[in-house]
């Protein structure tokens, strides 16, 4: 996912000192740091598709600063992810955050972290539907097999395709509930 945003701000003379601070106390490590470019990077691992928190995900963050706005690019490794509707709400609630933490904001947003938890309770919820269909896909195979009273050992890929199909399926309808939810709160 690649988010960019570019906008104003009042003083650009302490940007890159204040862009530091903010992405560290989030765990971004420093890859290139100038007056006018700073490059950041949080670390990517095998385990980030069990991580909660998608800012902890393997992620990149470019901030170019000019005269009188900054450009910021956010580049997010979601290759080993569920893209979910949650996940994608707490990057864009982040990106908001840092435009707002260097107009003068304080850092910590209360809104951020409860998107994250949000995040961490959906997380679970696509678990369980994914176990669902482990389950049902296990007890199609049991049935299958009683029937023709045969070893199904090949049916037994049938685990992980039904666990995968009931994961796509609740995610997509969390998206389509999820944009409906935008679309009713853009229109009050």
């Amino acid at each position: 996912m690649k988010k960019s945003m570019t906008f104003k701000t009042p003083d650009n003379s302490q940007t890159s000192k204040t862009a530091f601070e903010f992405f560290k106390k989030y765990g971004f490590s420093e890859i290139k740091n100038t007056p006018t470019h700073l490059l950041l990077k949080q670390k990517s691992s095998w385990l980030d598709a069990w991580k909660a928190n998608p800012i902890r995900w393997g992620s990149e963050v470019s901030v170019m600063i000019s005269q009188d706005c900054v450009h910021v690019t956010f580049e997010v490794d979601t290759e080993a992810q569920m893209n979910t509707a949650e996940e994608k709400a707490v990057w864009l609630k982040f990106a908001a955050h840092f435009r707002n933490y260097l107009k003068g904001g304080s850092i910590g947003d209360p809104l951020l972290n409860r998107l994250i938890a949000d995040n961490r309770k959906a997380r679970w919820r696509y678990w369980g539907w994914a176990l669902l269909g482990a389950f049902m896909g296990a007890l199609l195979i049991s049935i299958f097999a009683l029937l023709r009273s045969e070893n199904m050992l090949m049916g037994s890929l049938l685990i992980p395709v039904t666990a995968v199909m009931f994961l796509k399926l609740s995610i997509s309808y969390e998206k389509r509930r999820y944009g409906k939810r935008q679309q009713k709160a853009n229109i009050i």
